[in-house]
């Protein structure tokens, strides 16, 4: 953050220029310096305070003082996209859905402290974007992270949506975060159930052994024959 601040400074005394020429009375010399506000400055207002000091015709010196004070505005801001390579896909048990994590200083600070955190992926390991090494989260500056999960049976009831949340810590200290979420379509498997409860992966015919059906075999049927109900 670098933003200067134009100061202006009007004198009615003797001028304080190194030339150190007379001010008549009545005169009034206006003097500009400028100030290159620092990320130091900003949790705060900046006090500037000037004094002009001068000599009257009886060698007693004079002087008078003035401050003014300017109030700074920032904005810290952060912000998370999220994809996978599932987005266009349907996962089945076994798949390994491959995350991508984008982390982005939108503001105008440095953010320090950045943290990443998914509801479902124990590991999220970061891959690249801290540019110059400083570990802070400079303003336009991209994280990339990445991380990978495995679609289970008890995936398949609903499509997996999981979330991710990454924070950080402004300048001033005050903790920022923001959420970012990602759907991915699932195949619900359907069990087919004997009258006594037991699946149907649970009973040998012979060299086979019947299994769940995807929706999409829905309308193939599977009867069961006895050795009982032929005799």
């Amino acid at each position: 953050m670098r933003t200067s601040i134009l100061f202006i400074v009007m004198i009615s005394l003797t001028s304080i220029a190194c030339c150190q020429d007379l001010l008549a009375p009545g005169e009034t010399r206006t003097y500009m310096a400028n100030y290159t506000v620092k990320e130091a400055d900003i949790c705060s207002c900046i006090e500037n305070n000037v004094a002009a000091i001068a000599i009257d015709p009886c060698n007693k010196s004079v002087d008078s003082a003035s401050n003014s004070t300017v109030k700074i505005v920032y904005d810290a801001n952060i912000t998370l996209y999220k994809t996978s390579d599932k987005d266009k896909v349907k996962v089945f048990p076994g798949d390994t859905i491959n995350y991508a994590f984008y982390v982005e200083n939108t503001g105008d600070v440095n953010l320090t402290n950045v943290s990443l955190e998914d509801v479902m992926i124990k590991d999220t390991r970061y891959i690249s974007g801290d540019e110059n090494g400083d570990r802070v989260l400079n303003p336009d500056e991209v994280w990339i992270y990445k991380g990978s999960y495995t679609v289970v049976q008890r995936d398949l009831c609903d499509d997996i949506v999981n979330t991710a949340i990454v924070r950080a810590t402004d300048p001033c200290r005050k903790e920022i975060e923001r959420t970012a979420s990602d759907t991915v379509k699932t195949i619900c498997i359907t069990t087919v159930c004997c009258p006594e409860g037991e699946t149907l992966e649970n009973i040998d015919l012979g060299d086979q052994r019947a299994v769940g059906m995807h929706n999409s075999q829905a309308e193939n049927t599977v009867k069961i024959v006895s050795s009982q109900e032929n005799g």
